[in-house]
């Protein structure tokens, strides 16, 4: 039974995304997986993953554009594990990131933790994304002032599951960490998990060095709160949109 798999969303992202395979491979076991999602990618990040000789990669290509919610959320449907590892395309991980956040998944239903923010050559620019966020998690100020990065985010099979599909207009990595805060089952690990690299072609707009407009963040609450607020469906899963 395959207990661990990252799903990746890959969008262009040939320059970085062999290292970071590679840095997953190294600490996964022989029946764990890598579920990769590609988007459409037209730069050779396909070869690129196609040339990696390991059967714990799977990849999934083809079909309409889904954009960066949608990819993460078709590489999940593909996958087996029992606990769910999110992965970027250019990021580094960390040998202690899955044992880490296993520790934590022991009792708790999802896991964040911290990154060392590094630039497109891995040069350190924060050595804490946590210390430079003033970071806290509780539900109300992750909704504020949001901290967590989707990359360092783990979750149980059952705890994600509840929690799909995500929200339209809402980054999965929000929905799920103040989720799991409202019902106290989000873990934090204080540790860096992910070398978490910011350069001009980054897909996901987290992070200290984005930018972005405020009628952007401004509709993503508006979005996030109404999934929030409506009442529950039928079967007993949390509101969704």
């Amino acid at each position: 039974m395959t207990r661990i798999s990252f799903v990746l969303a890959s969008f262009n992202g040939a320059k970085f995304i062999e290292e970071q395979i590679d840095s997953i491979l190294m600490s996964l076991g022989p029946d764990d997986e890598i579920v990769v999602s590609d988007d459409g990618s037209t730069d050779g990040t396909l070869d690129i993953v196609r040339s990696i000789n390991d059967s714990r990669i799977h990849l999934i290509s083809g079909g309409e554009r889904l954009n960066y919610q949608g990819n993460f959320a078709r590489a999940i449907a593909a996958s087996r594990g029992q606990f769910i590892f999110f992965s970027d395309q250019d990021d580094i991980c960390l040998p202690d990131r899955i044992p880490l956040s296993l520790a934590e998944l022991a009792h708790a239903s999802c896991v964040c933790g911290d990154a060392v923010v590094v630039d497109s050559i891995l040069s350190p620019m924060q050595d804490s994304h946590f210390a430079a966020r003033r970071a806290k998690f509780g539900a109300a100020w992750l909704f504020v002032r949001p901290a967590v990065i989707g990359a360092t985010l783990a979750c149980t099979r059952e705890f994600l599951s509840a929690h799909l599909p995500f929200p339209k207009g809402v980054p999965h990595d929000m929905w799920l960490s103040i989720q799991a805060a409202r019902t106290g089952k989000l873990a934090v690990v204080a540790q860096p998990l992910i070398l978490y690299r910011r350069h001009q072609s980054a897909v996901s707009a987290t992070g200290a060095t984005s930018k972005r407009p405020i009628i952007g963040r401004l509709r993503e609450r508006t979005l996030l709160l109404a999934a929030i607020l409506r009442p529950p469906s039928k079967s007993g899963q949390d509101p969704l949109i």
